[in-house]
């Protein structure tokens, strides 16, 4: 885990690992954005981590041990990092937002340390950008439903994307609701690193989780590490085509009212 120094200047401190960015662009962005990203109020960040190898195929996720923790304050999370991302395996981190428009639940001063001991590339706040409320500032800068961007930095490979797609949401009125996750993973000294921006209901869905049970991060581990983001993407086609349907037939039945008889 890289150090925390310098993280109120995140992602300028980052200079030595990205020197072809614009950080200071990059970091005004940044601040413009956290005011409707970032919570003032609390503090709500998982950590998961599933020890063990992860070039390990003999070795299945269910057999392999995990622990958990629940950052709850700026002063536990260099603590909890440490204990986590010091051990071979691989880590989950997640972020959550209680609604869709809704800011994460973490303070703009954990977000620049989180993503400083990770040394989350400035391309990820292109992502992280069209998250939360749709406000002055916010644009879509993609089009379609994903959003993805691949590097190697230092040896270390490096995936971060975005998905969107449509959600049930039980109303009459209108029963869908475009969602968006964004995904930062890294895999380096026969570690993985995931860094997860999403609503807690997606990854359930993903993982096979019932609503009340406990979130299994270890569903998303073992062998083929494009194989999982690959299967994350496409589990998300299923809610796209059932929305696609839902409009045709609509499209359908305003074409037949509309034609003269």
């Amino acid at each position: 885990m890289r150090g925390l120094n310098g993280w109120e200047d995140y992602p300028c401190n980052l200079r030595t690992e990205y020197p072809q960015y614009d950080l200071e662009y990059c970091r005004r962005r940044l601040n413009d954005d956290a005011k409707r990203l970032f919570s003032d109020t609390g503090c709500n960040i998982i950590v998961q981590t599933i020890l063990g190898s992860t070039s390990s195929n003999c070795e299945s996720a269910c057999k392999r041990t995990s622990i958990k923790d629940l950052v709850k304050d700026e002063e536990s999370l260099e603590q909890t990092l440490d204990k986590h991302l010091s051990k071979p395996g691989s880590h989950f981190i997640i972020l959550q937002q209680p609604y869709s428009w809704a800011p994460f639940d973490v303070p703009k001063e954990v977000v620049f340390k989180l993503f400083t001991a990770l040394e989350v590339p400035p391309t990820f706040l292109g992502l992280v950008h069209v998250f939360g409320h749709p406000e002055d500032g916010y644009q879509r800068e993609f089009t379609g439903g994903y959003d993805i961007r691949f590097g190697i930095l230092n040896d270390d490979f490096q995936l971060l994307y975005t998905i969107r797609y449509m959600a049930r949401t039980g109303r009459e009125s209108w029963p869908w609701s475009e969602r968006r996750v964004g995904i930062y993973y890294k895999i380096a000294n026969d570690s993985e690193t995931w860094l997860i921006l999403q609503h807690m209901s997606f990854l359930r869905s993903l993982t096979g989780m019932r609503a009340g049970e406990e979130l299994d991060c270890g569903r998303l581990t073992g062998s083929g590490t494009i194989a999982r983001h690959v299967a994350l993407i496409e589990s998300t086609s299923r809610r796209w085509n059932d929305y696609l349907k839902l409009i045709e037939a609509q499209v359908r039945r305003d074409v037949r009212r509309e034609l003269p008889i």
